[in-house]
């Protein structure tokens, strides 16, 4: 990640903060929060922003700030007519909610009902459709067949639910592989798995420790068809394997990846509007059908996507788009920070590289790079990627797709 990439990250995940603080205000102020602790809130956010050495004017100067105070105060409104006699808190619980494999960004605490958890996206345009999480391609099979213990990729032993004792790394091949035996999916390893890792296995051996892959220039046009070979390729497979899986364990799955399950709920912003699970009825009413019994999963390919289609009798509830591709990670310097190269005002060193500074915990700091140069540390960590895209326009709208 560049500076400029990272400064950007921090300012999204600044308003995050900054939105639990200006909740709260307005608790305090319209005389039903359950805390008074308005300037504790302002502080944690000033913190927030010093420790990473965000300005706050350059944060006020932010389409992401100004999302929040347009629409603020209706949120909050709105918060306040759906529970007319509750007291709230507002809690930052995003370190708290990661560890748990949870993606909610703050809490909303009441007097007397429980709590809830809620996800916010901030976006500098719109929002018609979302991403809910990524991945890798081994990723995506482990998320269905096991249940996460929560983060890094560790996974409870189904025949040892919740046991921690039992927990393994989805990465590990033969844990894994012999779990799948233990569960009758043997057929997996070699129709879905080994393909997976033997894509990685490649893509390193031809990008990462090739001597014809320093520069990105050379690689840029077979990188590009790598991308869509392999990743055509990886979601045949995938929907060959969806076919020989159980619909509840799918559906499951599509249920907490798109955030239809209804254990979180969900707050968009944009410059222009907002929305939020707990007031759009058109959402409401797809997580309720969404959990019914009466609803299953389709899936197909599109384009270079696994998408799945939640519907019921009554018809379309929602879709995701699941797309299997490639993941440079950062593995050739700048090529995502100038697209188009160095700009002429950009100041390099006498070879005409520029010393690498992606923030204090940056791979290769210090290091001097000319543009698309495969850098030295950064590289290992290519690997293939899963995103999900969920689309929110029609959502709980029976007659869409």
């Amino acid at each position: 990640m560049g500076a400029g990439s990272q400064e950007k990250h921090h300012i999204q995940d600044a308003a995050e903060v900054y939105v639990v603080y200006r909740l709260q205000q307005l608790a305090v102020i319209n005389g039903c929060a359950i805390n008074d602790d308005v300037e504790e809130k302002h502080q944690e956010f000033l913190d927030y922003c010093e420790v990473r050495n965000l300005s706050i004017d350059t944060f006020n100067a932010s389409k992401y700030k100004k999302s929040v105070d347009n629409h603020i105060d209706n949120i909050f409104n709105d918060l306040r007519k759906k529970y007319l006699k509750e007291k709230f808190n507002f809690t930052n619980c995003e370190v708290e909610n990661r560890n748990l494999g949870k993606k909610g960004d703050f809490m909303i605490e009441f007097l007397k009902l429980p709590s809830k958890s809620v996800s916010l996206k901030n976006y500098e345009k719109g929002f018609s459709s979302i991403q809910t999480c990524s991945g890798t391609w081994i990723s995506c099979p482990n998320n269905i067949l096991f249940e996460s213990t929560g983060s890094g990729g560790m996974f409870y032993n189904p025949k040892y639910p919740k046991d921690k004792k039992y927990k393994f790394k989805g990465s590990n091949k033969v844990k894994r592989n012999k779990i799948l035996e233990e569960m009758g999916y043997g057929f997996l390893i070699s129709e879905l798995y080994d393909y997976f890792e033997d894509v990685l296995d490649t893509i390193k051996k031809r990008y990462v420790y090739s001597s014809d892959a320093l520069w990105w220039s050379d690689k840029e046009d077979e990188w590009k068809n790598d991308c869509k070979v392999y990743g055509n390729e990886a979601v045949r497979r995938m929907i060959c394997a969806l076919e020989k899986l159980p619909q509840s364990m799918i559906k499951k799955r599509v249920l907490k990846q798109t955030g239809l399950d209804g254990e979180e709920e969900l707050l968009l912003l944009s410059p222009k509007k907002y929305r939020c699970s707990l007031f759009d009825k058109d959402y409401s009413n797809a997580i309720k059908r969404a959990n019914s019994e009466e609803s299953w999963v389709d899936f197909i390919k599109h384009e270079k996507n696994v998408r799945f289609i939640l519907r019921d009798k009554k018809g379309y509830i929602a879709h995701m788009d699941m797309p299997f591709t490639l993941q440079k990670n950062g593995c050739w310097a700048y090529v995502e920070d100038y697209p188009n190269g160095f700009p002429d005002d950009l100041v390099l060193d006498k070879n005409g590289k520029l010393p690498y500074n992606g923030g204090k915990k940056s791979v290769d700091k210090g290091i001097p790079f000319g543009w698309g140069e495969r850098r030295t540390n950064k590289c290992k960590q290519m690997n293939t990627s899963t995103n999900t895209h969920v689309y929110l326009d029609d959502i709980g709208k029976v007659d869409a797709v």
